[in-house]
């Protein structure tokens, strides 16, 4: 399940990379569901894993769907 103390360290993995002008992907693997998506990427994830949420759900492609929705949202509020 996701660990909520992940944003704070995204959020700083992302500064320190901007910090020294850096590009990685941030990638984050673990608990990753459309609840959290918007926020793991608004908090500076490129990459986001998945595997349970959308596996395990009844209709995969609705559940990719809200992944891809809420990520957008979350790069939105990066701008």
């Amino acid at each position: 399940s996701f660990i909520e103390r992940t944003y704070r360290k995204i959020r700083q993995l992302r500064d320190l990379c901007d910090e020294q002008d850096v590009h990685p992907r941030i990638e984050v693997d673990g608990g990753i569901t459309a609840a959290n998506a918007e926020e793991v990427v608004a908090a500076g994830a490129d990459v986001l894993v998945a595997g349970s949420d959308v596996f395990r759900a009844t209709d995969r492609s609705a559940a990719i769907s809200a992944l891809r929705s809420a990520a957008a949202r979350g790069i939105a509020r990066r701008a």
